[in-house]
């Protein structure tokens, strides 16, 4: 895909984003075709969908990305220096676990070797989880 492409999408069909998400509290970033991430939050610009669909026709994005988390200060997130005061206050903790984890730590699983989720892998991925929620 063409940036010409991606910015003739975003033109004529805009961003719609439920009003309960609330951008102006999450955290965005826009990966670009050549893989580079841009940081839409700053403390003057609240982003809204309208603003957000102006940054992709000028960036022309591969991905939009926006936390799952609601930050009081969502411009802070990401930099370590500032990270210690961008604080979470609403949404929720998702966890991705993919089979790559089940191989990287050496877990022998039947479902790696065709493609589907089986019952052991919703287990796998739930205790794994537990165990993430308790070391936070």
């Amino acid at each position: 895909m063409q940036v010409s492409e991606i910015r003739w999408f975003y033109r004529t069909q805009p961003v719609q984003v439920p009003e309960s998400w609330d951008l102006s509290r999450r955290h965005l970033r826009l990966e670009t075709l050549n893989h580079k991430f841009v940081k839409l939050n700053s403390f003057e610009n609240r982003i809204n969908p309208k603003e957000l669909t102006k940054y992709c026709i000028r960036y022309a994005p591969r991905h939009v990305y926006a936390s799952a988390l609601k930050w009081l200060f969502p411009e802070r997130v990401g930099r370590k220096c500032k990270a210690n005061f961008a604080v979470p206050f609403a949404g929720d903790y998702a966890v991705d676990i993919d089979a790559y984890v089940f191989r990287r730590w050496n877990i022998q699983h039947d479902c790696l070797r065709h493609n589907g989720v089986c019952r052991q892998c919703v287990d796998l991925s739930k205790r794994m989880t537990v165990q993430l929620c308790e070391k936070m």
